[in-house]
């Protein structure tokens, strides 16, 4: 049946979905309001082929993937080395210790499932209290003060975040290069967070708990890396942490013990990488980090951060052509032009992103992707309306393939914006009602307006039918 709108009618349908669409702006930010404690569930929504490419086959050589195992195992992302090899010696239990997180526990015990079935990790829920893994809720507020480039964390032993707060003045309590045998961590989240934020610090601060210390920005398919392009671990992530947990490396282990070992296990659980050859070699590079820390952290101003994604791309001239950092920096120079309203030269350092990273990762990774929503945003506020739907629509298969809840959120707040500038009535509305439902899951079901907009959208939609 053809979708056909009054005209009065629909523009009553804009400003409800302008009230949607603002909501979905949000998912690019982190925290909401000012609360107590994180955003309600939503159901996840339907889209095809979600999370599609999360488990798709390691591949590169066993050679390069021996060395980032060794540093992912003995380097912190500090630039510590780790005395001896930290992993657990026997089953593992997590908890989620604060009462506004129990949704999440049919989350987190599919989560767990999947590390036991493909790494092969004893890792278990358990009830409120009991695990050896605490995961709780701490002041939003407090957190970002005392650790304003970290948005989650886990730190060795059970404790409160109070604890955590008086041990700060006596590191060597908290010093994960001092631990070999893990025996209790805490993972603390923000009170303020959102569905989607939450699913994210579950996933990868129990992962860093199982072991793996290090943020690895040159190694591309992984959670432990500190660009965010991954949300869901990678099939790497899993090999990283069932060669791990294999019997035959031992909590204490040095880095000579470890790396023969490590070798083996890899040409064991991934033969096809061990005839390839290796490939480009990827320096740590400290000052390049550090700026790009720097522009990280909660309560910079946009001109600074600006100013500090300016030098980034600087440094990163010195990387290679197929250095995945480089298509990072020119993105995160573009998200900080579109913070100072440069749509146009956001534009151009979007453009560069993609470049790069298609030189670096190949134009269907998920990092692509999440720099043409950048590009959409651009266009979009250019009035290029149909050049930005051209971009969301290369991108969401991509981004629904690994299931990255936030940008596929703002993708779609990008495509509904598109579509009612070119006049595409019912098309719009169709995005706007999958966008409120996708910012509810990735918000919250309490968030804002949403709840409402929802039910404003679906009236109006269904009066365009009569």
């Amino acid at each position: 049946m053809p979708f056909d709108l009054p005209t009065s009618r629909y523009r009553s349908a804009l400003l409800r979905i302008a009230l949607a669409a603002s909501a979905l702006a949000l998912s690019a930010c982190a925290g909401g309001a000012s609360r107590t404690e994180p955003f309600a569930v939503a159901p996840k929504p339907a889209l095809p082929s979600t999370g599609s490419a999360i488990r798709t086959p390691v591949y590169g050589s066993n050679a390069d993937h021996t060395d980032n195992l060794i540093d992912l195992y003995f380097r912190t992302e500090w630039d510590d080395t780790r005395k001896g090899l930290a992993k657990w010696d026997g089953p593992v239990t997590v908890s989620l210790d604060s009462s506004s997180l129990k949704d999440y526990r049919p989350f987190l015990a599919e989560y767990l499932g999947r590390l036991r079935d493909e790494a092969r990790v004893d890792i278990h829920v358990a009830d409120a209290g009991a695990g050896a893994i605490s995961v709780v809720t701490a002041p939003a507020d407090q957190m970002r003060r005392s650790f304003s480039t970290a948005y989650c964390l886990v730190t060795p032993g059970r404790m409160s975040f109070g604890d955590l707060i008086d041990t700060l003045a006596r590191p060597d309590e908290i010093d994960w290069t001092l631990i070999e045998t893990i025996e209790g961590a805490t993972v603390f989240i923000p009170s303020d967070a959102s569905p989607y934020q939450v699913r994210a610090c579950l996933m990868e601060e129990i992962a860093q708990a199982l072991g793996p210390g290090n943020d690895i920005f040159y190694i591309a398919d992984t959670i432990f890396n500190d660009d965010g392009a991954h949300v869901r671990p990678t099939s790497f992530d899993m090999l990283v942490l069932r060669v791990l947990y294999d019997p035959s490396l031992r909590p204490g282990m040095t880095i000579d013990e470890t790396k023969p070992i490590v070798r083996d296990l890899l040409n064991k659980f991934h033969p096809e990488g061990a005839g390839v050859p290796r490939g480009p070699t990827f320096l740590p590079a400290p000052e390049w980090k550090d700026t790009i820390l720097a522009s990280s952290a909660y309560g910079v101003p946009p001109a600074t951060q600006l100013a500090i994604a300016e030098e980034a791309v600087r440094l990163s001239r010195n990387f290679s052509q197929t250095d995945p950092r480089r298509g990072f920096s020119f993105e995160r120079l573009g998200r900080a032009l579109l913070a100072q309203r440069q749509s146009e030269k956001a534009e151009f350092a979007f453009r560069r992103a993609i470049a790069a990273y298609e030189l670096s990762v190949g134009d269907q990774d998920v990092r692509v992707a999440s720099a043409r929503v950048g590009l959409a945003i651009a266009l979009n506020e250019q009035g290029k309306n149909g050049q930005a739907l051209t971009q969301v629509d290369l991108a969401m298969p991509v981004l629904a393939a690994y299931d990255t809840e936030d940008r596929i959120t703002r993708a779609l707040k990008e495509r509904h914006d598109a579509q009612t500038a070119l006049g595409q009535k019912g098309e719009a509305l169709q995005t706007a009602l999958m966008g409120v439902d996708w910012a509810l899951y990735t918000l919250g079901a309490d968030y804002g307006e949403l709840a409402q907009n929802r039910k404003d959208i679906i009236d109006v939609y269904e009066e365009g039918l009569k």
